[in-house]
């Protein structure tokens, strides 16, 4: 899609409910994180760590994405609450943290979907 085209037309508030799936990267071995993606039929993964280099070698977003490539899983790498965006609730506020949930949402309405994040970041909170 054109950054500006879907400034214009694709806004999260305009969507349709859908279904997507947290997932942590904790200390899971490929393997088995690949096979709980295959287990929910997960088609779409987008990696929102803040950095992605941190954590065991086969989380770094360079080998998710061959990973992810193998196992006809469709992988975006798009880094929520850099220091320089204010962190992450600072950051969805944002026209790019709107767009890239907007574009979860417009591929959770077609596609089994699911957003990775820091073990404390999605298994932390109970808000």
């Amino acid at each position: 899609m054109v950054r500006e085209w879907r400034r214009l037309h694709l806004h999260i508030e305009q969507q349709e409910p859908s279904t997507s799936y947290a997932l942590g990267s904790g200390s899971m071995t490929e393997r088995s994180f690949f096979e709980l993606l295959s287990l929910h039929s997960i088609r779409v993964l987008y990696d929102f760590r803040s950095d992605g280099e941190q954590g065991p070698a086969h989380f770094k977003p360079s080998h998710l994405e061959g990973a992810c490539k193998r196992h006809s899983v469709h992988y975006r790498f798009a880094p929520l609450g850099r220091e320089g965006a204010y962190g992450i609730l600072k950051h969805l506020q944002e026209d790019e943290g709107r767009n890239l949930l907007a574009e979860l949402v417009w591929w959770a309405r077609r596609k089994r979907t699911a957003f990775l994040g820091p073990l404390a970041e999605v298994e932390g909170r109970e808000e």
